[in-house]
């Protein structure tokens, strides 16, 4: 029922707002996130990266809707135990985000936490205590 309606939701939103707008990628990636508790992980990730290109083509890298699609995208790849793509992701939204937002915003210390989580499954947390 989940997935039926976000993907009626997608498809709306596509429709009135356009496959680029904020709102629409943002059901796309809550499709994305639907098919994941499904356990339907290759649909997740085909959307979150959908979303994440559609995010840097309309908007900055460093626009919040681009930054979360990407944090989307590296949480993903990090369940699927892609540790160094996920890292490599997960690296340049925090980065962007520390330089845009600040290191005190939410959204950046959020992105401090999934970073330290793939070091931490990397085994490459005390090597790079460094970077903070």
């Amino acid at each position: 029922m989940a997935e039926q309606l976000q993907r009626e939701a997608s498809y709306i939103s596509t429709r009135f707002c356009g496959e680029e707008h904020p709102l629409t990628l943002r059901c796309i990636g809550n499709l994305g996130q639907i098919l994941w508790t499904k356990g339907r992980i290759t649909s997740e990730e085909a959307l979150a990266e959908e979303a994440h290109f559609l995010a840097q083509k309309i908007a900055r890298i460093d626009h919040p809707a681009t930054l979360a699609s990407a944090d989307t995208l590296s949480i993903i790849m990090f369940q699927q135990g892609r540790l160094d793509e996920a890292e490599g992701l997960a690296v340049r939204s925090l980065e962007t985000s520390l330089r845009v937002l600040g290191k005190e915003q939410p959204a950046s210390l959020t992105r401090m936490r999934n970073l330290a989580l793939i070091w931490k499954m990397q085994g490459k947390l005390r090597e790079r205590e460094h970077y903070w």
